[in-house]
């Protein structure tokens, strides 16, 4: 249990921020859910109109579709023959994407796709191991921002606190670090989780009130499965914020670092998915892409190893924010790592995390080539090292600023003192 006088400072400090934004969530995902249904009716009643009906009888051509055995577009035989593709919510990649990537491919003598993988008019039976897209007759509700906005979330809350100096009243007020730190992650991000997952929940609840049920070609328990994905990605993300929040104290580098962060976290899950995909040395032409990181409500879900490895990498993350905000000194506030004492291991962490997204696919496609591209050894190798070395100067220079900026003023004072003396 949290203290009760904490609790109540800490009820002061954020309780209407937090009752606002999970308000927020609930109503973005209601008024998602409505805009969607209502988008799919009036869909529908414009393909069953009298209208189109005399579009489509009269300009017959203009309506077609690929044909996997034909390799080309196809007249719909019937007015029905064209409306059925467009009610279901999900289809596979769309015909005009896998067409154009042919096309590409072909260039480059790969093996051709199975039609087995694609099912481009109709989306019927949920497989786990198919890519899929929201028809794109729909508007879908994105997840994307919310993943940032829990990271910026998790930073702000000891980011701010520290720049305001309210952690100042709680280190002096004699609470316990610990309690304060766990005071702040619950009754923070605890609701405004929950009311994402409330969100999620009403927007599922309007498609199913609002949308005849066999146009929902996916089963419930897929819908739930995507929710959970979806929430252990808001809660990975909040666990980075924090981790970030509590350990930098620079107003200008501290948030550059947050956005730095989130920009090389953009090409995480390609990472993974290229290296995993090269170890396994399997033919471009059994790729599956893997929902490492879970954006989109939606039929691509995640499976257990996934949930269990964030989820594990998010209580590790806690536990070292924890640590280091029991240690933080309040005196190093303004420089850019409040714990000089981590700099060894957070420069190491920043390089290996941004090296493995940046550096890591290019030299796994080297080394197992898949007939993607010929890149010349001498060529990589010169870009891979300018590429590392530029790393380990930006990160370096973030991390040891504050020693840098010692050592220049030190060599400063020595080189006025040498010329005095001369």
């Amino acid at each position: 249990m949290i203290n009760k006088q904490l609790s109540n400072l800490l009820k002061q400090r954020y309780g209407k921020a937090v009752i606002a934004g999970c308000l927020l969530f609930i109503i973005a995902g209601l008024l998602s859910g409505l805009n969607f249904a209502n988008n799919w009716q009036g869909n529908y009643d414009y393909y069953h109109s009298k209208e189109f009906t005399e579009t489509f009888e009269e300009f017959p051509e203009n309506f077609t579709y690929w044909d996997e055995n034909l390799q080309k577009e196809v007249p719909y035989e019937s007015i029905d023959d064209f409306r059925t593709p467009t009610y279901p919510l999900f289809v596979n990649y769309s015909s005009e994407n896998i067409r154009d990537f042919r096309s590409y491919i072909a260039d480059k003598s790969y093996p051709e796709y199975s039609s087995e993988l694609y099912n481009l008019r109709f989306a019927k039976d949920y497989n786990e191991d198919y890519p899929y897209e929201w028809n794109n007759q729909q508007s879908s509700f994105t997840s994307q921002p919310v993943p940032v906005i829990f990271l910026a979330i998790g930073f702000l809350l000891f980011f701010i606190d520290l720049k305001t100096s309210f952690n100042t009243l709680l280190f002096s007020s004699g609470f316990n670090r610990k309690e304060i730190f766990k005071g702040k992650i619950l009754m923070v991000g605890v609701p405004l989780l929950a009311a994402y997952v409330v969100s999620l929940l009403a927007y599922l609840t309007v498609l199913y009130a609002k949308i005849p049920h066999e146009y929902i070609n996916a089963p419930l328990s897929v819908f739930l499965n995507c929710i959970f994905s979806l929430l252990v990605t808001a809660i990975i993300c909040y666990a980075a914020g924090c981790f970030i929040g509590v350990l930098t104290g620079n107003l200008i580098f501290g948030p550059l670092t947050l956005v730095g962060f989130g920009l090389v976290s953009m090409g995480l899950t390609y990472s993974i998915n290229e290296v995993l995909f090269a170890l396994e040395n399997r033919p471009i032409s059994d790729y599956t892409y893997r929902d490492i990181l879970f954006l989109e409500f939606g039929k691509n879900t995640g499976d257990w190893q996934a949930w269990l490895s964030w989820g594990v990498l998010a209580v590790i993350i806690l536990w070292f924010s924890q640590k280091a905000f029991t240690q933080i000194s309040l005196e190093e506030n303004g420089a850019y790592l409040l714990l000089p004492k981590w700099r060894l291991g957070i420069f190491l962490l920043m390089v290996t995390y941004v090296t493995s997204i940046i550096i890591l696919p290019t030299i796994v496609d080297y080394l197992y080539p898949r007939g993607i591209m010929e890149i010349e050894p001498a060529q990589i190798i010169i870009e891979l090292i300018i590429l590392f070395l530029t790393i380990l100067i930006i990160c370096g220079s973030l991390v040891y600023s504050s020693a840098i900026k010692r050592r220049f003023i030190q060599w400063q004072d020595r080189r006025q003192g040498y010329k005095a003396n001369s």
